[in-house]
């Protein structure tokens, strides 16, 4: 189940703002202390990110190095 960190917790990889994948027990743990607000169906979805583009560069060697 993905939830979303309200606040920052030493046991959830994530910072506050964070969708993390936590089991259901977990998840409902969470929800009941206030550390996490569930995530809704379109924020689950992932989306594919863009490929960067990468530029290569040439770099001239220095002589009489």
């Amino acid at each position: 189940m993905k939830v979303r960190v309200v606040k920052p917790t030493r046991i959830e990889k994530g910072k506050a703002g964070d969708i993390v994948e936590v089991s259901p027990d977990r998840a409902l743990f969470l929800l009941r202390f206030g550390l996490a607000e569930p995530v809704s169906i379109r924020e689950q979805i992932e989306t594919p990110e863009e490929p960067k583009i990468i530029r290569k560069t040439t770099r001239k060697l220095k002589k009489g190095s």
